[in-house]
């Protein structure tokens, strides 16, 4: 039997998505097994013919290059650069190629639905993994959570009462955005179901995972870019009337679910109205403003990679802060002009915004108090997703007929 080796490679793909990148094969991480699948997958298809001028000229591929070449660029600042320092510059170039490789294979209508499929197939999977771990029947959660959510163990095990469901990530707050981006690749494929109550039972269950992160800075995320996506799809094919209308249905349907939720789900949430009485967002205010002196004295192009600084500094916990740390004010427009080079150069295309302005508003509040650009755990989805959607139907790069 012969190997269909594109649709091997998507495959490939999907479980690098669903994986956390704390795991390892041997002594080689699968973030670095990533970065390897990524330049051999790229090799393949300039052998195969299937690169195309179109692809390497995206304007969005084009802005993860100066990226690049820009981290290394303030690598001249840094006075102790540790081995893996050198894996930032690879980072933006590595995951740009994969929604090239995505771009090249997914143009076919064939292995454009088959990985859709596929990642609805795992995302569903990882929601009901999450809602199992939420009840943990016969203790299961003790049996591996360790291994890879060692600071989640805790409040997974036993009869803690706020349990927060990790899936196959190291912590809540990833695995919620990773349920966002599912929840639009869910709606992108919610026309190739054959039955339409399978799609809406898997966006059912990815969403009932959400709220069991108890994530606030994820629920928060998708809420508004939920909102956001279903006015403009309301406006794109009955305009702005009806648009405003169905925004503020919306926003009523939503309030009402939030009420009728338990608390166990919500509580996290609800504390959002008043921040000043939650002790780990001052936590991270607190920190933030120690950031702003290192911010600058290091004003334009910042101190380089942070990982031999981490004993120092701790966790940023906020892509902003940690851009602005790493890269200075320069860096950190070329990544905000990165993040919204789609919106560019697809501006014409519907597709592409009724899609990702939602995914990218996700994104921009997620980096308030979380990374996803520079996760490993969650930048894959984002490339993965952008990969799709510019192959897509709609695209200006059509997808070709069989």
């Amino acid at each position: 039997m012969k190997i269909n080796i594109k649709k091997l490679i998507l495959v490939i793909l999907i479980i690098l998505v669903v994986l956390p990148n704390n795991f390892s094969i041997g002594s080689i991480s699968i973030y670095k097994i990533t970065c390897i699948f990524s330049i051999m997958v790229t090799l393949y298809i300039i052998l195969n013919k299937d690169l195309k001028k179109v692809y390497i000229t995206n304007l969005f591929f084009i802005m993860n290059v100066i990226l690049s070449v820009f981290i290394l660029f303030t690598f001249i600042f840094m006075e102790n650069i540790q081995f893996n320092d050198y894996f930032e510059i690879l980072r933006f170039i590595v995951m740009g190629l994969i929604t090239i490789n995505v771009m090249a294979i997914c143009k076919k209508k064939e292995y454009y639905i088959f990985f859709l499929k596929g990642l609805c197939i795992a995302t569903t999977l990882m929601a009901i993994l999450g809602i199992v771990q939420y009840f943990n029947p016969f203790n299961i959660n003790e049996k591996y959570i360790y291994i890879y959510a060692p600071t989640q163990y805790h409040s997974l095990v036993g009869n803690y009462k706020y349990p927060r469901i990790v899936s196959t990530k190291p912590n809540p707050t990833q695995y919620g955005f990773i349920a966002i981006i599912a929840v639009y690749i869910q709606l992108m494929y919610f026309k190739y179901y054959k039955h339409k109550w399978v799609g809406i039972a898997s966006i059912a269950l990815i969403l009932t995972s959400l709220m069991m992160t108890l994530s606030r800075t994820t629920q928060i995320a998708f809420i508004v870019s939920i909102i956001v996506y279903c006015f403009m799809k309301v406006k794109s094919s009955k305009g702005i009337i009806k648009a405003l209308i169905a925004l503020m249905v919306e926003i009523t349907i939503i309030f009402a679910i939030l009420q009728i939720l338990p608390e166990e789900l919500t509580w996290r949430l609800e504390q959002s109205t008043d921040l000043d009485s939650v002790s780990s967002w001052n936590d991270r205010i607190g920190k933030w403003e120690e950031y702003i002196e290192i911010i600058d004295q290091n004003l334009l192009f910042g101190i380089g990679p942070v990982k031999n600084l981490v004993s120092e500094l701790g966790y940023v916990d906020s892509e902003f802060f940690q851009i602005l740390i790493q890269y200075g004010l320069i860096g950190f427009l070329i990544y905000i002009i990165t993040v919204l080079s789609p919106l560019c150069h697809y501006k014409k295309n519907r597709n592409i915004t009724i899609y990702y302005l939602p995914i990218v508003i996700a994104i921009l509040i997620c980096n308030i108090a979380a990374t996803t650009f520079l996760s490993s755990e969650t930048s894959i989805i984002i490339y993965v997703m952008l990969g799709i959607l510019f192959a897509s139907k709609e695209c200006s790069e059509k997808i070709e007929k069989e």
